[in-house]
Formats: C-alpha cells, sequence, structure tokens
C-alpha cells in the first residue's frame, strides 16, 4: 500500500487548510485514524475552529481529545482524497468506523459534500 501523506504534502495541506473556509459551521478536533499506512505514527489530528483548520498533525497522544474519530484504510483515504469515493459512502458500507459525538459526525460528513471542502481537495491534488 502507499503512504497516504508525506511530510511535504502534510505542510503544504497546512498552508492551505489554514487560509479558508473548508468545514463550514464546525469547530472540533477530529481525529482520522489511517490502518495499513506505510509510516504509521498515529492519527491525523485536526482542529477546526469555525470552518478553519488551526491545526494539522500526525500524532498517537492528542487522539483523546478528538470529538469525532474515524478509522479507515490507506486505500480508502486515497479514495476519498481523489474524489473517488465519498466518506458517508465508506461509513454506510462499514469501511469507515466512526466514534464520538454523533452531531459532530453528520455536521463533519455533511461538510465533506461541500464546494469549499472539494476546492480544497482539488488544491490538494494539484501539488506534486
Amino acid at each position: 500500500m502507499s503512504e497516504l501523506l508525506n511530510a511535504a504534502q502534510l505542510k503544504d495541506i497546512k498552508k492551505i487548510a489554514g487560509k479558508s473556509v473548508i468545514f463550514p459551521a464546525i469547530s472540533a478536533v477530529v481525529a482520522v485514524n489511517v490502518t495499513g499506512n506505510v509510516d504509521d505514527e498515529g492519527a491525523l489530528v485536526v482542529k477546526i475552529k469555525d470552518g478553519v483548520v488551526t491545526s494539522l498533525t500526525i500524532n498517537r497522544d492528542e487522539t483523546d481529545n478528538a470529538v469525532v474519530s474515524l478509522t479507515l484504510s490507506v486505500g480508502d483515504a486515497n479514495k476519498v482524497l481523489a474524489q473517488e469515493v465519498s466518506a458517508e459512502v465508506l461509513f454506510m458500507q462499514g469501511r469507515m468506523k466512526t466514534a464520538g459525538d454523533e452531531g459532530q459526525l453528520l455536521n463533519l460528513l455533511g461538510a465533506l459534500r461541500t464546494s469549499e471542502f472539494n476546492s480544497f481537495i482539488s488544491e490538494v491534488r494539484s501539488r506534486p
């Protein structure tokens, strides 16, 4: 399996994500656990305030603070980033496990369908 994000991509994503609203109406800490990742250092912890990503780290220790946790395979995570499948479909098919606040989860899944998120993903995908 291929790596989900390398250090350079993570740095680029932090720059892109911190400059605009990507997740409208969301303020939460989200932990994304990717199984089968080549460099399994921990969960991708995303801190969101008023729709803007304020912090993006790979960390095992911060997952306890997460309001919502998502767990999916590296293959499925890459498919979400490539916009080949939605997180909602993975959730409904049982290919993405969730834990935490159900209301925030529904808000997050809804935000993944917005034009803001799609623009963000397109910008991420355009980077080498």
